[in-house]
């Protein structure tokens, strides 16, 4: 009986190593294949949680300083238009008792600025020269000139010309003489 006992354990242990090796092996990869896989899954998702943090943090810091990029937004318009900054400098003569006769492009400007327009993926700026003519008296000159200087837009002025209108007086009006001025500004825009 004693042989049977040790025959009957060895079969058994075999059919338990069998068992063990068919079914519970395959069955410990395939959980340390999943395991492995959630580690990978674990580690993308906290990568990506990080970065649309930092996107949220980067937006929220954005809309905070938005004051901030509205006046560089008003400073360098996107557009090629002319016509808001043709409007500034009406406005501005009216304000300053100027009369502002004309505003063209200067001589080395190209004449089509508007069909020279960007590609989506170029931004870069661009300058726009402008004669600006006006008629008024020295304080109003120098009135014009401090409204374009305190604008939000750039506007450089790089050349400034003074010349005297004759007019005709009495010797009762004791106005202030008048001037023709002759602006060269460079503006930019992208």
């Amino acid at each position: 009986m004693e042989t049977n006992k040790f025959v009957t354990t060895s079969i058994i242990l075999v059919v338990t190593l069998l068992l063990v090796f068919l079914f519970v092996v395959p069955k410990f990869h395939q959980s340390q294949a999943l395991n492995t896989s959630l580690a990978k899954k674990q580690a993308q998702y906290d990568g990506e949680s990080q970065y649309y943090q930092l996107i949220s943090q980067t937006l929220a810091s954005l809309q905070s300083k938005q004051e901030a990029l509205d006046k560089v937004e008003s400073a360098l318009p996107g557009q090629d238009s002319l016509a808001p900054l043709l409007t500034f400098f009406q406005q501005q003569g009216k304000t300053s008792n100027v009369a502002v006769t004309s505003v063209a492009f200067a001589q080395d400007q190209p004449l089509a600025i508007a069909k020279t327009l960007p590609s989506a993926n170029e931004k870069e700026v661009k300058n726009v020269k402008l004669v600006v003519e006006l008629n008024g008296s020295y304080q109003s000159v120098k009135q014009f000139l401090e409204g374009v200087e305190l604008s939000s837009r750039l506007i450089e002025v790089t050349s400034v010309s003074l010349l005297p209108l004759q007019t005709t007086q009495t010797s009762a009006q004791k106005k202030q003489p008048t001037y023709h001025v002759v602006l060269q500004v460079t503006t930019h825009t992208y």
